[in-house]
Protein backbone atom coordinates (compact mmCIF):
# COMPACT_ATOMS: atom_id res chain seq x y z
CA UNK A 1 0.00 0.00 0.00
CA UNK A 2 1.29 3.14 -1.07
CA UNK A 3 1.31 5.62 1.99
CA UNK A 4 -0.90 8.58 1.82
CA UNK A 5 0.80 12.38 2.01
CA UNK A 6 -0.67 15.10 3.57
CA UNK A 7 2.41 17.19 3.67
CA UNK A 8 1.13 20.26 1.91
CA UNK A 9 -2.19 21.61 2.97
CA UNK A 10 -2.36 24.48 0.63
CA UNK A 11 -5.04 23.16 -1.11
CA UNK A 12 -7.18 23.35 1.78
CA UNK A 13 -7.19 26.97 2.54
CA UNK A 14 -10.85 27.42 3.35
CA UNK A 15 -12.98 29.33 5.59
CA UNK A 16 -16.32 27.04 5.61
CA UNK A 17 -19.43 29.50 6.02
CA UNK A 18 -21.63 26.23 7.33
CA UNK A 19 -20.43 23.92 9.72
CA UNK A 20 -19.91 20.52 7.81
CA UNK A 21 -21.03 16.70 8.73
CA UNK A 22 -20.58 13.18 7.36
CA UNK A 23 -23.62 11.56 8.74
CA UNK A 24 -22.94 7.64 9.49
CA UNK A 25 -24.85 4.97 11.17
CA UNK A 26 -24.30 4.62 15.05
CA UNK A 27 -23.10 0.59 14.73
CA UNK A 28 -20.40 1.54 12.20
CA UNK A 29 -18.75 4.34 13.96
CA UNK A 30 -18.71 2.42 16.88
CA UNK A 31 -16.68 -0.14 15.32
CA UNK A 32 -12.55 0.17 15.69
CA UNK A 33 -12.50 2.70 12.62
CA UNK A 34 -8.59 4.14 11.84
CA UNK A 35 -8.20 7.41 11.84
CA UNK A 36 -5.75 7.95 8.75
CA UNK A 37 -6.21 6.56 5.58
CA UNK A 38 -2.65 5.12 6.16
CA UNK A 39 -4.42 3.06 8.70
CA UNK A 40 -5.98 -0.81 8.57
CA UNK A 41 -8.91 -0.51 6.68
CA UNK A 42 -9.24 -4.26 5.67
CA UNK A 43 -12.46 -4.27 8.47
CA UNK A 44 -13.78 -0.76 8.00
CA UNK A 45 -13.71 -0.60 3.96
CA UNK A 46 -15.33 -2.50 1.60
CA UNK A 47 -19.49 -0.75 1.91
CA UNK A 48 -20.96 2.76 1.44
CA UNK A 49 -20.17 3.51 4.88
CA UNK A 50 -16.49 2.63 4.41
CA UNK A 51 -16.29 4.71 1.32
CA UNK A 52 -17.76 7.78 2.95
CA UNK A 53 -15.95 7.22 6.26
CA UNK A 54 -12.64 6.98 4.21
CA UNK A 55 -13.35 10.28 2.45
CA UNK A 56 -14.02 12.07 5.57
CA UNK A 57 -10.93 10.36 7.31
CA UNK A 58 -9.13 11.94 4.30
CA UNK A 59 -10.20 15.39 4.24
CA UNK A 60 -9.62 15.72 7.94
CA UNK A 61 -6.28 15.06 7.26
CA UNK A 62 -5.99 17.88 4.69
CA UNK A 63 -7.12 20.14 7.47
CA UNK A 64 -10.66 20.19 6.36
CA UNK A 65 -13.47 20.86 9.26
CA UNK A 66 -15.17 18.17 8.76
CA UNK A 67 -16.83 16.05 11.74
CA UNK A 68 -19.29 12.61 11.86
CA UNK A 69 -22.02 12.57 13.25
CA UNK A 70 -25.12 9.47 14.04
CA UNK A 71 -28.44 11.94 14.18
CA UNK A 72 -28.90 14.97 12.79
CA UNK A 73 -27.38 18.25 13.89
CA UNK A 74 -29.28 21.43 14.31
CA UNK A 75 -28.30 22.70 10.77
CA UNK A 76 -25.38 23.12 8.69
CA UNK A 77 -24.26 21.04 5.52
CA UNK A 78 -24.82 17.25 6.13
CA UNK A 79 -23.65 14.48 3.49
CA UNK A 80 -24.61 11.09 3.59
CA UNK A 81 -25.17 7.82 1.66
CA UNK A 82 -28.45 7.55 -0.09
CA UNK A 83 -29.16 4.58 2.31
CA UNK A 84 -28.22 6.01 5.41
CA UNK A 85 -30.54 9.22 5.21
CA UNK A 86 -33.42 8.53 7.11
CA UNK A 87 -37.06 8.30 4.99
CA UNK A 88 -38.61 11.11 6.28
CA UNK A 89 -36.62 14.73 6.36
CA UNK A 90 -36.27 16.12 9.63
CA UNK A 91 -38.60 18.79 10.71
CA UNK A 92 -36.12 21.69 11.03
CA UNK A 93 -35.45 20.54 7.33
CA UNK A 94 -35.05 24.26 6.07
CA UNK A 95 -32.28 24.61 8.56
CA UNK A 96 -30.01 21.76 6.63
CA UNK A 97 -28.42 21.38 3.39
CA UNK A 98 -28.07 18.00 2.81
CA UNK A 99 -26.36 15.92 0.02
CA UNK A 100 -27.31 12.67 -0.88
CA UNK A 101 -24.37 10.49 -1.97
CA UNK A 102 -25.38 7.84 -4.39
CA UNK A 103 -23.19 4.78 -4.83
CA UNK A 104 -24.63 2.09 -5.82
CA UNK A 105 -28.30 3.36 -4.97
CA UNK A 106 -31.54 5.47 -5.51
CA UNK A 107 -31.61 9.19 -4.76
CA UNK A 108 -33.30 10.28 -1.25
CA UNK A 109 -36.00 12.47 -2.25
CA UNK A 110 -35.52 15.29 0.01
CA UNK A 111 -31.74 16.32 -0.57
CA UNK A 112 -30.75 19.53 -2.04
CA UNK A 113 -27.79 17.73 -3.45
CA UNK A 114 -26.86 14.48 -5.19
CA UNK A 115 -23.09 13.17 -5.72
CA UNK A 116 -22.88 10.98 -8.70
CA UNK A 117 -20.74 8.24 -10.37
CA UNK A 118 -20.08 9.42 -14.13
CA UNK A 119 -21.32 11.83 -16.63
CA UNK A 120 -24.32 9.99 -17.68
CA UNK A 121 -25.89 10.71 -14.21
CA UNK A 122 -25.66 14.23 -15.14
CA UNK A 123 -27.50 14.11 -18.38
CA UNK A 124 -31.20 14.38 -17.82
CA UNK A 125 -31.36 10.11 -19.24
CA UNK A 126 -29.95 9.90 -15.59
CA UNK A 127 -33.87 11.01 -14.11
CA UNK A 128 -37.09 9.57 -13.86
CA UNK A 129 -39.75 11.79 -15.02
CA UNK A 130 -40.89 13.22 -12.15
CA UNK A 131 -37.20 13.61 -11.13
CA UNK A 132 -36.86 15.97 -14.23
CA UNK A 133 -40.24 17.66 -13.29
CA UNK A 134 -39.90 18.05 -9.86
CA UNK A 135 -36.87 20.16 -9.65
CA UNK A 136 -33.91 17.66 -9.65
CA UNK A 137 -31.72 19.46 -7.59
CA UNK A 138 -27.81 20.09 -8.33
CA UNK A 139 -25.59 17.05 -9.03
CA UNK A 140 -21.84 16.63 -8.63
CA UNK A 141 -19.32 13.67 -9.68
CA UNK A 142 -17.34 12.54 -6.94
CA UNK A 143 -15.41 9.88 -6.04
CA UNK A 144 -13.90 7.96 -2.90
CA UNK A 145 -10.99 7.20 -2.01
CA UNK A 146 -10.47 2.95 -3.22
CA UNK A 147 -9.19 -0.27 -1.84
CA UNK A 148 -6.94 1.83 1.00
CA UNK A 149 -5.31 -1.68 1.99
CA UNK A 150 -4.96 -2.51 -1.44
CA UNK A 151 -1.86 -5.63 -2.21
CA UNK A 152 -0.61 -5.17 -5.64
CA UNK A 153 0.39 -8.35 -7.68
CA UNK A 154 3.68 -9.81 -7.10
CA UNK A 155 6.15 -9.01 -9.64
CA UNK A 156 7.27 -12.76 -8.99
CA UNK A 157 4.79 -13.52 -10.91
CA UNK A 158 6.02 -12.07 -13.84
CA UNK A 159 4.88 -13.27 -17.60
CA UNK A 160 2.22 -15.86 -15.83
CA UNK A 161 -0.82 -15.65 -16.50
CA UNK A 162 -3.18 -18.02 -15.08
CA UNK A 163 -5.53 -16.68 -11.97
CA UNK A 164 -8.49 -15.00 -13.34
CA UNK A 165 -10.14 -13.33 -10.66
CA UNK A 166 -13.81 -11.18 -9.77
CA UNK A 167 -13.83 -9.42 -6.50
CA UNK A 168 -17.25 -8.74 -5.51
CA UNK A 169 -20.55 -9.97 -4.73
CA UNK A 170 -21.81 -12.55 -7.07
CA UNK A 171 -24.93 -10.94 -7.52
CA UNK A 172 -23.07 -8.69 -9.22
CA UNK A 173 -21.78 -10.85 -11.90
CA UNK A 174 -23.53 -12.18 -14.51
CA UNK A 175 -24.45 -15.71 -14.04
CA UNK A 176 -22.93 -17.27 -16.88
CA UNK A 177 -19.37 -17.22 -15.08
CA UNK A 178 -20.45 -18.84 -11.64
CA UNK A 179 -21.17 -21.92 -13.92
CA UNK A 180 -19.60 -25.18 -13.95
CA UNK A 181 -19.25 -24.39 -18.33
CA UNK A 182 -17.27 -22.02 -17.88
CA UNK A 183 -14.84 -23.31 -15.28
CA UNK A 184 -14.14 -25.98 -17.47
CA UNK A 185 -13.60 -23.86 -20.41
CA UNK A 186 -11.19 -21.71 -18.68
CA UNK A 187 -9.49 -24.67 -17.58
CA UNK A 188 -9.16 -26.14 -20.99
CA UNK A 189 -7.26 -22.96 -21.80
CA UNK A 190 -5.46 -23.48 -19.01
CA UNK A 191 -6.99 -20.76 -16.87
CA UNK A 192 -8.72 -20.64 -13.37
CA UNK A 193 -11.06 -18.14 -12.82
CA UNK A 194 -12.01 -17.43 -8.89
CA UNK A 195 -14.98 -15.15 -6.78
CA UNK A 196 -13.75 -13.13 -3.93
CA UNK A 197 -16.48 -11.94 -2.34
CA UNK A 198 -15.13 -11.44 1.82
CA UNK A 199 -14.56 -7.71 1.65
CA UNK A 200 -11.48 -8.68 3.88
CA UNK A 201 -9.72 -10.38 1.18
CA UNK A 202 -11.32 -8.13 -1.93
CA UNK A 203 -7.83 -6.09 -1.65
CA UNK A 204 -5.64 -8.64 -2.51
CA UNK A 205 -4.28 -8.74 -6.08
CA UNK A 206 -0.97 -10.57 -5.37
CA UNK A 207 -1.81 -13.70 -7.07
CA UNK A 208 -4.11 -12.00 -9.56
CA UNK A 209 -3.28 -11.90 -13.00
CA UNK A 210 -6.26 -10.22 -14.38
CA UNK A 211 -9.82 -8.90 -13.23
CA UNK A 212 -12.96 -9.73 -14.73
CA UNK A 213 -16.32 -7.87 -14.28
CA UNK A 214 -19.37 -8.05 -16.09
CA UNK A 215 -23.07 -7.19 -14.34
CA UNK A 216 -25.78 -8.99 -15.47
CA UNK A 217 -27.55 -7.14 -18.06
CA UNK A 218 -30.69 -6.37 -16.15
CA UNK A 219 -28.90 -4.97 -12.97
CA UNK A 220 -29.04 -1.53 -12.47
CA UNK A 221 -25.49 -0.06 -14.05
CA UNK A 222 -26.07 3.99 -14.16
CA UNK A 223 -24.97 4.33 -10.62
CA UNK A 224 -21.87 2.04 -9.94
CA UNK A 225 -18.88 3.89 -9.88
CA UNK A 226 -15.12 3.09 -11.49
CA UNK A 227 -13.66 1.53 -8.68
CA UNK A 228 -12.75 -2.25 -10.36
CA UNK A 229 -10.88 -0.09 -13.33
CA UNK A 230 -9.34 1.78 -11.24
CA UNK A 231 -8.28 -1.18 -8.19
CA UNK A 232 -6.67 -2.73 -11.54
CA UNK A 233 -4.40 -0.01 -12.39
CA UNK A 234 -3.23 -0.01 -9.22
CA UNK A 235 -2.71 -3.47 -8.86
CA UNK A 236 -0.94 -3.87 -12.12
CA UNK A 237 -3.46 -6.09 -14.08
CA UNK A 238 -4.90 -5.90 -17.15
CA UNK A 239 -8.96 -5.48 -16.76
CA UNK A 240 -11.67 -6.99 -18.79
CA UNK A 241 -15.26 -5.41 -18.16
CA UNK A 242 -18.35 -4.32 -19.03
CA UNK A 243 -19.87 -1.85 -20.84
CA UNK A 244 -20.69 0.28 -18.00
CA UNK A 245 -20.48 4.12 -18.18
CA UNK A 246 -18.59 4.52 -14.34
CA UNK A 247 -15.57 2.64 -16.82
CA UNK A 248 -16.16 4.34 -19.84
CA UNK A 249 -15.84 8.03 -18.50
CA UNK A 250 -11.93 7.04 -18.17
CA UNK A 251 -11.45 5.08 -21.00
CA UNK A 252 -8.71 7.13 -23.44
CA UNK A 253 -7.81 3.97 -25.33
CA UNK A 254 -7.83 0.47 -25.65
CA UNK A 255 -5.21 -0.08 -23.37
CA UNK A 256 -6.90 1.23 -20.46
CA UNK A 257 -9.51 -2.10 -20.73
CA UNK A 258 -11.14 -4.67 -22.56
CA UNK A 259 -14.99 -4.23 -22.91
CA UNK A 260 -17.42 -7.49 -23.28
CA UNK A 261 -20.84 -8.14 -22.94
CA UNK A 262 -20.58 -12.07 -23.48
CA UNK A 263 -19.03 -15.00 -22.38
CA UNK A 264 -17.86 -15.41 -25.73
CA UNK A 265 -16.25 -12.48 -26.32
CA UNK A 266 -14.96 -12.66 -21.96
CA UNK A 267 -13.08 -15.73 -23.13
CA UNK A 268 -11.60 -14.38 -26.36
CA UNK A 269 -9.75 -11.47 -24.36
CA UNK A 270 -8.55 -13.91 -22.00
CA UNK A 271 -7.35 -15.72 -24.46
CA UNK A 272 -5.97 -12.91 -26.51
CA UNK A 273 -4.13 -12.02 -23.32
CA UNK A 274 -2.76 -15.25 -22.33
CA UNK A 275 -1.27 -15.68 -25.77
CA UNK A 276 -0.06 -11.94 -25.95
CA UNK A 277 2.40 -10.86 -23.68
CA UNK A 278 3.14 -7.44 -25.00
CA UNK A 279 -0.30 -6.51 -24.79
CA UNK A 280 -0.81 -7.58 -20.83
CA UNK A 281 2.64 -5.47 -20.03
CA UNK A 282 1.40 -2.51 -22.01
CA UNK A 283 -1.74 -2.73 -20.43
CA UNK A 284 0.30 -2.74 -17.20
CA UNK A 285 2.31 0.16 -17.66
CA UNK A 286 -0.62 2.07 -18.88
CA UNK A 287 -2.09 1.68 -15.93
CA UNK A 288 0.62 2.95 -13.66
CA UNK A 289 0.49 5.77 -15.95
CA UNK A 290 -2.85 6.38 -15.18
CA UNK A 291 -3.14 5.74 -11.61
CA UNK A 292 -2.41 9.20 -11.15
CA UNK A 293 -6.37 9.92 -12.32
CA UNK A 294 -7.68 8.05 -9.29
CA UNK A 295 -5.04 8.41 -6.33
CA UNK A 296 -6.33 9.58 -3.06
CA UNK A 297 -4.68 13.05 -3.62
CA UNK A 298 -6.14 13.67 -7.11
CA UNK A 299 -9.96 12.35 -5.31
CA UNK A 300 -9.66 14.69 -2.32
CA UNK A 301 -8.36 17.10 -4.41
CA UNK A 302 -11.72 17.09 -5.90
CA UNK A 303 -13.86 17.08 -2.88
CA UNK A 304 -11.85 20.06 -1.59
CA UNK A 305 -12.59 22.37 -4.84
CA UNK A 306 -16.39 20.78 -4.84
CA UNK A 307 -16.46 21.78 -0.76
CA UNK A 308 -14.75 25.26 -0.90
CA UNK A 309 -16.74 26.16 -4.29
CA UNK A 310 -20.37 24.91 -5.55
CA UNK A 311 -20.96 23.48 -1.90
CA UNK A 312 -20.49 26.02 0.12
CA UNK A 313 -22.16 28.75 -2.36
CA UNK A 314 -25.05 26.11 -3.13
CA UNK A 315 -25.62 26.09 0.84
CA UNK A 316 -25.00 29.67 1.15
CA UNK A 317 -27.95 30.07 -1.47
CA UNK A 318 -30.46 27.71 0.09
CA UNK A 319 -30.17 29.61 3.95
CA UNK A 320 -29.81 33.27 3.13
CA UNK A 321 -32.36 32.71 -0.47
CA UNK A 322 -36.26 33.92 -0.15
CA UNK A 323 -38.64 31.72 2.21
CA UNK A 324 -40.47 31.34 -1.24
CA UNK A 325 -37.89 29.27 -2.73
CA UNK A 326 -37.49 26.89 -0.04
CA UNK A 327 -41.27 26.09 0.53
CA UNK A 328 -41.07 25.86 -3.29
CA UNK A 329 -38.70 22.73 -3.49
CA UNK A 330 -40.38 21.68 -0.30
CA UNK A 331 -43.62 21.20 -1.89
CA UNK A 332 -41.94 19.35 -5.23
CA UNK A 333 -39.85 16.83 -3.22
CA UNK A 334 -42.68 16.03 -1.00
CA UNK A 335 -44.99 15.64 -4.80
CA UNK A 336 -41.65 13.07 -5.69
CA UNK A 337 -42.07 11.34 -2.39
CA UNK A 338 -45.84 10.39 -2.75
CA UNK A 339 -45.68 9.80 -6.86
CA UNK A 340 -42.81 7.24 -5.22
CA UNK A 341 -45.23 5.47 -2.98
CA UNK A 342 -47.58 5.35 -5.56
CA UNK A 343 -45.29 3.88 -8.23
CA UNK A 344 -44.21 1.21 -6.11
CA UNK A 345 -48.18 0.47 -4.73
CA UNK A 346 -49.19 -0.18 -8.43
CA UNK A 347 -46.39 -2.96 -8.84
Amino acid sequence: MTAFCVADKSICKMNLSNPLYFLLPADYLDKDLPDTLNGNWSQAGGSSEGAVYSTMVGLKQLGVSVKPIDTWPQQGIVIAHSRNLPKSRPSYWKRLYIVCWQIDHMRCDYAQAHIVSNTKMLASAGLSLYDKLLLPGLRHILHFPTELSLVPRDFKRSNMFENIVYAGAPKNLMAVFQTQEWDQMLDREGLFFRIVERSDRMGDYSQTDCILAVRPVEQQILQKPPSKLWNAWRAGVPAILGPEPGFRDYRKSELDYIEVETADQALAALIKLRDNPVLRQAMIENGRQRMKDCSVETILGQWVEFINGPLQSEAQAWFQGPAWKRSLFCLARTARMGLRKLRHSLK
